[in-house]
């Protein structure tokens, strides 16, 4: 049976910076640390999208609500970098829970992704940045479709 695929999803805001620094950082080093949760960057298995990884509107009355993918792709894109499960960097969500020491958190963190329709259990984690060279693709959400965009897919020949 061949590996599983697991994502890293983005958006086209934050595209540019990752390609030109040539990695995936760390949670902590892009949005700040939380006490008692270690930094990583996420990866879903999910082959469509991470309903977590979707933003939100916020609306002139300062409520907000979540933003459907397909609003995610019109405004702002939608990309992914992927990885096999068994790439050396990656830890399972048990592996990571078991790192914090927020307990409160941690259960946040599964009580968010239940709500979104995900299910944290199933995520893998990097503890470390990742490289761009260390996914196996980068793909941009066009017409419907995800596309890879890195590294070039080479046409048959006849």
């Amino acid at each position: 049976m061949p590996p599983r695929l697991f994502w890293h999803y983005t958006t086209g805001q934050k595209i540019g910076p990752i390609l030109q620094s040539g990695f995936l950082e760390t949670e902590d080093e892009t949005t700040g640390t939380i006490p008692g949760l270690p930094g990583g960057v996420w990866f879903s298995p999910r082959q469509d999208h991470e309903p977590t990884a979707l933003k939100i509107v916020v609306l002139p009355d300062g409520s907000y609500r979540p933003m459907p993918f397909a609003e995610q792709v019109a405004r702002v894109g939608a990309w992914r970098f992927g990885v096999h499960e068994f790439a050396p960097f990656l830890v399972t969500w048990s592996e990571f829970s078991g790192r914090c020491t927020n307990r409160d958190m941690v259960q946040g963190l599964v009580d968010a992704a239940r709500l979104k329709g995900s299910d944290a259990m199933e995520f893998r984690v990097s503890l470390r940045r990742v490289e761009i060279v260390e996914c196996f693709a980068v793909e941009a959400f066009v017409d419907g479709k995800w596309l890879r965009r890195w590294p070039p897919v080479q046409e048959e020949r006849a």
